[in-house]
């Protein structure tokens, strides 16, 4: 062996690696990207809201992000917003300087930040190094709610992207991304909603290229509704198959989103071809599956953030729980 060898073979032994280290200096550390999208009223804000509680509770220290420049001023999300695109640009302010509608404000709004870029990468690096000495790893987005900029415009999907280009003005970010697709489980009570929702989040999963976790969310009222609808059914009609008008199956049904080619009967018959294309396209790619989740269920929305991680890599979580374990140890002694 020679005297190379062994002292990379030596250096190696004192110091092995961790899926907790840092990474070196020569490389940016990893931010860990949660882009929350879906149409309006599915409920990304109030997600949004929280999942931040919930990785709070976790022990994983987060930013999160608002990138919706329509939300009205006089209006303040349920959560703190670290970043808030509203400072660079705002929706309200394009509509009335360029006479736009609010689906034009809103493109030019996302065009002007891909163009700005550099003050989102200048405002999360500042952030994720903070003060203490323990950088931010995660980062929790709220997209804005008009579906075009996800499955027809570039602006969603070149966000990431640009986020990793160094610029003049600020460095590169080693960006992993998730893309957690909100679609409202009340499109489960209309067979041709609930197709149209699948195939709106097949087009984003192709548009956004990152990984996906496609959420039906409130599924809370869903499953009340169906309950109350079930229980008011003869016994004789549940024996012979027969579910309630509006949800024409369970909740799994809908989750597992197999066997389609089911819902063609509920279908409008006048449109009989375009439905069967529809469903054999969604079952050919067999890509879209839907994570139940509701904001007054914990464990659902856990399952969902692990769901999130493996897609996007991160490597954290250990780290996370021994910090929670830490400040549970120091909070009795700070109340003393």
């Amino acid at each position: 062996m020679t005297e190379a060898a062994a002292a990379r073979d030596s250096t190696s032994a004192e110091s092995p690696t961790s899926p907790d280290d840092p990474p070196s200096s020569s490389s940016p550390r990893p931010l860990f990207l949660q882009l929350v999208v879906g149409p309006p009223g599915s409920g990304k804000t109030t997600y949004c809201a929280a999942m931040s509680q919930l990785c709070a509770v976790l022990g994983r220290r987060h930013l999160v992000v608002n990138l919706d420049p329509a939300v009205d001023h006089q209006e303040s999300p349920p959560y703190t917003a670290d970043v808030d695109v509203r400072d660079l640009v705002a929706a309200e302010t394009v509509m009335q300087r360029w006479a736009l509608g609010p689906n034009g404000a809103l493109t030019y709004c996302l065009e002007y930040l891909l163009e700005n870029v550099d003050w989102l990468q200048t405002r999360l690096q500042t952030l994720r190094e903070g003060d203490s000495g323990d950088p931010v790893d995660y980062v929790i987005v709220d997209m804005p709610g008009q579906v075009e900029l996800y499955s027809h415009h570039h602006a969603a999907s070149e966000l990431v992207r640009r986020l990793c280009r160094s610029t003049d003005a600020a460095p590169a970010l080693d960006v992993r991304g998730v893309c957690v697709n909100l679609i409202d489980s009340q499109c489960c009570a209309d067979a041709g909603k609930y197709l149209a929702s699948s195939l709106v989040a097949l087009m984003t999963m192709l548009r956004m290229e990152l990984p996906h976790v496609n959420v039906l969310s409130k599924v809370d009222l869903f499953e009340a509704e169906y309950a109350r609808q079930m229980a008011a059914l003869d016994h004789d009609d549940d024996e012979e198959g027969r579910t309630a008008p509006g949800a024409l199956f369970a909740l799994d049904f809908y989750t597992e989103a197999m066997d389609l080619d089911t819902l063609l009967p509920h279908l409008d018959a006048k449109y009989a071809r375009l439905n069967r294309a529809v469903v054999a396209l969604l079952n050919d790619y067999g890509l879209v599956r839907f994570h139940p989740a509701s904001v007054a269920d914990i464990a659902s929305l856990q399952a969902v953030l692990e769901a999130a991680d493996r897609a996007c890599g991160y490597c954290f979580a250990e780290r996370d729980w021994r910090r929670q374990a830490a400040d549970a140890e120091a909070a009795p002694a700070s109340d003393k």
